[in-house]
């Protein structure tokens, strides 16, 4: 066999065995496998939700549906509004082929009011605080649970923590599908949030507020600027994404909020030292600010972590072929 046809026939088998492969990195195309939402796009699983409500705690608990316990599959949100309001989120998948173990907590700690000094849109050293609204202190009203029902027959969970003054809510969007809703696109393999505050006792008036939350995670937490860089930000996102020896987990955000039904920038900050990881949201001063982050975890059709496990195939025919077309070319040195 010629050189130029064992090089040709060795590139002929990488290319049957990468392009299955990447579609089957890509998921099924749209409307088509168990893996499409109730609205007939392709994304994850559906999922079974299921909701216990207290009047200062909630847990939300979800796997994937029509598998045996989930296929050792849990997504799980705790919200607590007690001193202080945060969210607990753990992803645990116990199946044989891949296990991960996920958790993140965002805790929401004060909101501050500044003079922006130096004009960056953001409070820094040099600016001056004047007035601080404390969330670690303040008294919240009792969680209140409601949900809807999608075309599809799905579920959306929503649960709303307020403060009894009112000033500052959290509202989360559970989907049992992946659905466009009133609120947005929805996944089941994350928590849609929108931050709301409503009314802030502004003393100035021109100054800036700052939103201040912290996160706990197991892992190292990497500030993600680029939507290009993850397949889990859209356009105009950003996030942070806690990795814990290949486990992820995200919370993002969209770069602008709406004060008083104008989009309006929102720059954020996120710094780490030895306590852990501090957010900081900034928005412009207005009597109704509504910003939406996510919290969750990227995931395939078929679960979390499997791409690899998936491409083992491909990868295995590709070495074979390697390996044939190499003995080739030997054999045929040899007997020039």
């Amino acid at each position: 066999m010629p050189i130029k046809t064992a090089v040709l026939l060795l590139v002929t088998i990488m290319l049957l065995a990468l392009l299955p492969a990447a579609a089957m990195a890509a998921g099924p195309p749209e409307g088509s496998g168990s893996g499409s939402g109730g609205d007939g796009q392709g994304g994850p699983p559906d999922r079974d939700v299921d909701v216990e409500i207290e009047p200062k705690r909630a847990r939300i608990r979800s796997s994937v549906q029509g598998s045996d316990d989930g296929a050792g599959d849990e997504l799980g949100y705790e919200i607590k509004a007690m001193n202080q309001l945060s969210i607990e989120m753990q992803y645990r998948n116990q199946a044989e082929s891949e296990q991960a173990n996920v958790q993140m907590t965002v805790t929401f700690r004060q909101m501050l009011e500044y003079e922006d000094m130096d004009g960056d849109g953001q409070l820094g050293p040099g600016d001056e605080i004047v007035s601080t609204y404390d969330l670690d202190k303040a008294q919240w009203e009792a969680l209140e649970h409601t949900d809807e029902t999608t075309d599809g027959g799905k579920k959306v969970h929503t649960i709303t923590a307020r403060t009894k003054d009112g000033v500052f809510a959290m509202v989360s969007h559970t989907t049992e599908t992946q659905t466009q809703t009133q609120w947005g696109e929805m996944s089941p393999n994350q928590m849609k949030i929108d931050l709301i505050v409503d009314d802030f006792p502004w003393t100035q008036a021109n100054t800036r507020l700052a939103l201040r939350a912290t996160v706990e995670n197991e892992g190292t937490i990497t500030h993600i600027a680029d939507p290009a860089h993850r397949q889990y930000l859209v356009e105009n996102e950003a996030g942070i994404e806690s990795n814990d020896g290949g486990d992820i987990g995200y919370y993002t955000w969209v770069r602008s909020a709406d004060v008083d039904s104008t989009s309006s920038q929102v720059k954020a900050r996120v710094s780490n030292d030895v306590e852990g990881t501090t957010l900081q949201f900034n928005y412009e001063q207005g009597d109704y600010i509504i910003h939406d982050p996510k919290l969750g975890v990227p995931m395939l059709d078929e679960g979390l972590f499997e791409v690899m496990e998936r491409l083992m195939p491909y990868l295995a025919a590709l070495g074979a072929g390697a390996i044939v077309i190499g003995a080739t070319v030997f054999w045929r040195k040899r007997q020039d």
